[in-house]
Formats: structure tokens, sequence, C-alpha cells
């Protein structure tokens, strides 16, 4: 139940001669786990298992991590190429790759990949994120969002005695990326629509990412400007 999803644009992309490799030589009681969700069910890796996720998003769940049950983090800022062959882990990326040992177990090295590279921010979220459900519109609409159906959808969860939770409208509700306005062709009035959901009960969530849609009229004011971010500095 992701709240808010961010769309990656992904280019192309080869290995070079900047590229940094970690070679591994994996015992057998060693065993990996990746950070693609999507292949969560050949996990622990097995034999002959290679692949390159740049450039794949795998559903925006995949992050360039290995974790072993020996204790061992792999971690990049860029996507990973893994390769288990013969008895070797090789791993290629196109940025540093960081390998640290001696946490343990699987459950060590995860705790000091989540406390090191992507640590918690200590503020809490909405309590209700934890004590009501949550309901999406994307099972329902995609990317067909628009007021009637929301509405539709909200009075089907009442009507079955499902109780009101935190509604999150996904993806294609706006203009376009970067211009955060409801599709006046899709939402008659959603002011009305917002107030109908908080009466009913629902607290309402709006997906966002943040890019700009570059044939929209937002971009070419933001980019004359020079107000986009276009390297890490």
């Amino acid at each position: 139940t992701s709240i808010i999803c961010l769309l990656i644009l992904l280019s192309n992309f080869s290995f070079g001669q900047t590229a940094d490799t970690l070679i591994v030589q994996n015992s057998s009681d060693r065993n990996w786990w990746a950070g693609i969700i999507g292949l969560g069910q050949l996990m622990p890796l097995q034999e002959n298992f290679e692949v390159n996720t740049y450039g794949k998003g795998f559903g925006n769940q995949v992050q360039p991590l290995l974790l072993s049950d020996q204790g061992d983090v792999i971690w990049s800022e860029s996507p990973l190429h893994i390769i288990l062959k013969s008895g070797q882990l090789t791993v290629i990326s196109n940025d540093k790759i960081i390998h640290s040992e001696g946490h343990g177990n699987l459950k060590g090295a995860y705790l000091h990949a989540s406390n090191t590279y992507f640590a918690p921010s200590g503020k809490t979220p909405d309590e209700i994120l934890f004590t009501s459900p949550q309901y999406n519109t994307w099972i329902e609409l995609m990317y067909d969002q628009n007021q009637k159906d929301i509405l539709k959808y909200a009075h089907a969860i009442k009507g079955n005695n499902y109780p009101a939770g935190v509604l999150m409208i996904d993806d294609n509700w706006q203009e376009d990326y970067g211009k955060w306005n409801f599709h006046e062709g899709r939402f008659d009035d959603p002011k009305a629509m917002m107030d109908e959901l908080h009466d009913m009960g629902f607290k309402v969530m709006l997906w966002v990412c943040p890019f700009v849609s570059p044939d929209c009229d937002v971009y070419r004011a933001l980019d004359k400007k020079g107000y986009f971010i276009k390297d890490k500095s």
C-alpha cells in the first residue's frame, strides 16, 4: 500500500569503463537476497541467477541492495547488475559498490542497511495510517481517475460495511506532472467531491511526483527561470 509513488524515468544504459565491480567467492552456506520485491520467489538467489536492474523498475519495488544470511551488506547508489554463477557472486554498478561484513545474520544485515542507507526520519506518520484501512483508487481505475467513479468507489466501500479510512486518489487526477490542478474534464467539482468524502469519514491523499511534464506551460515557465535540478550539484 504505497502512499506516494515516484515515477522514475530511465534511459538506456550500459556499464562502461567507470563501472565498479565486486566479486565475492560464495560458500555453500551463504545465501543472498536482492532488493527486488518482484523476484522474491527466486530468493535466496540460486546458481546461474543473473539480472541487470538498470532501466527496470520492477513495479517501483527495487533497491541497489544485496543481503546475506552471513551478515553481508552490498549497497550502491546506482542500479546493480547481479550475477551468481560457479560459486561466485559478481556485482557491477555505475557507482561505487560498498560491501560490509560481520553483521551476524540476515536480520543483522538488514538492520545495518536500514540504519545506514535509509534511516527513518523519526517523524511519526499520521496515526490513521495504522489504525484504519487504506484504499487506493489505482486498483479500481488506474489512469481513469475521475470524480464520478471515485465517489462510486467510496460509496461501495461504505455500502459493503467496510470502515472509512484513508482514500488515496492515484496518478492522473492532475492536469499534468508539475501542474497539480484537478483535470477539469474528469472532475466537475473537486471541492464538492472532497467535502462528500470527508463527510463519509475518509481522509484523502493525492498522488504526486517530483517531475514536470515538458510539454506543459508550467515546464516552460520554470525552465526560463532556471528552477530545475539538472545534476547532483
